[in-house]
């Protein structure tokens, strides 16, 4: 008997003029408005699907919604969007293939609705070019009070610099307690599941000389998991955080895989991270990795051969679970990964590879591409 669950997949897209891909065509905070997007904001899919957090100001109603830096008034009345991107959430699916079914329909969606506005999307973990965000006006006394008080909007000159999809897993009669011990795992194996996963090796428009540069720079500002109890008070973690509402209750949310232009490998990284949560067999002394560890893999991943066997480990662990539970398409994905780890092989060498032949700063377009592409 399959072993019942939910996946929801938060991906995050730059934005682009339609089918620009130089380096002029690519928008964000700098050169881009809230008022070009209406067109694609206004009335969008989803507004009323209850399974989903809109945020306390509503701007995360919908199945997409802009994604950057919120300005506050000196009295606290949000005034402005500063856009950094578009991002796509699904409602939560009962599996891997459903939620993938899902973005897939929400993207073409999005997609033409964008094309109204003479816009496209792209894919990289790290803007290609744009110059590092600053606050204009700067923070007045309430913003730099609120971002204090709340961690997930500080270090918004890295975060308007980054995308990195958030895969939301959730298994129904889990435990709290296994809900924290997954947390746990995920956050302190956190720079080894990555690995597979770099997808930001250009920065000012020239390779950096590693192969994510938001790897290397968000390890020590941004959690690499979440967990989300209605009794979190009884957990005093620092990852693990209060169920806005019921059904967010036992949500685990793994934050720290770059964005990849690959569909078949987010399946592999969702079919990943729930085995894993499945697990019960590795055993770890829980630490969050210091930033030389994420560093290092993040410029050369696979010069320590620990790290191919630590993913070797964790790939076998999380398909032994994923069989044991009956989700057998779920642990088919897994040889993907098992494929790229044996050819040492991420999606920024791909990228680098693009960069030098033609000049290609990230990848242009969505997940799958156009219908009249």
């Amino acid at each position: 008997m399959q072993k019942e669950y939910r996946v929801g997949i938060e991906f995050e897209y730059w934005l682009t003029q339609y089918r620009n891909k130089s380096a002029a065509g690519i928008k964000s905070f700098d050169n881009i408005t809230l008022s070009e997007l209406a067109p694609a904001l206004n009335n969008r899919p989803g507004m009323d699907d209850a399974s989903l957090h809109k945020g306390d100001a509503g701007i995360k109603a919908g199945y997409w919604y802009v994604e950057g830096d919120e300005r506050f008034s000196p009295e606290g009345k949000l005034i402005a969007q500063v856009i950094k991107g578009i991002e796509i959430r699904t409602p939560p699916a009962k599996s891997v293939t459903a939620a993938l079914d899902f973005l897939q329909i929400i993207e073409a969606q999005l997609s033409e609705r964008l094309k109204a506005c003479g816009l496209g999307l792209a894919i990289s973990a790290y803007h290609p070019v744009s110059p590092r965000y600053q606050f204009n006006p700067p923070l007045n006394a309430w913003e730099k009070a609120f971002r204090e008080e709340h961690a997930a909007f500080r270090h918004a000159d890295l975060v308007m610099q980054t995308c990195g999809p958030d895969i939301n897993i959730s298994v129904p009669e889990m435990s709290d307690a296994r809900v924290v011990h997954a947390v746990e795992k995920l956050t302190f194996f956190a720079p080894y599941l990555v690995a597979l996963s770099l997808n930001g090796p250009l920065e000012n428009g020239q390779l950096w000389g590693g192969l994510s540069r938001r790897t290397a720079l968000r390890s020590c500002h941004r959690p690499a998991c979440k967990g989300f109890l209605t009794n979190s008070a009884v957990y005093p973690h620092d990852f693990i955080y209060p169920a806005r509402n019921e059904g967010e209750h036992g949500r685990i949310e793994f934050k720290a895989f770059d964005a990849v232009p690959d569909p078949a490998l987010m399946g592999a990284f969702c079919a990943w991270i729930l085995g894993l949560v499945l697990d019960d067999t590795i055993s770890f002394n829980y630490s969050v990795q210091p930033d030389a560890r994420f560093n290092a893999i993040a410029r050369e991943p696979f010069a320590d051969l620990t790290v191919s066997t630590v993913v070797e480990t964790l790939l076998i662990a999380a398909r032994r679970a994923l069989e044991q539970h009956g989700l057998l398409n779920e642990a088919a994905r897994l040889q993907l990964l098992s494929e790229r780890l044996a050819n040492r092989m991420t999606p920024a060498d791909e990228m680098i590879t693009r960069f030098l032949v033609s000049g290609e700063l990230m990848h242009f377009g969505g997940l799958w591409p156009e219908q009249d592409a």
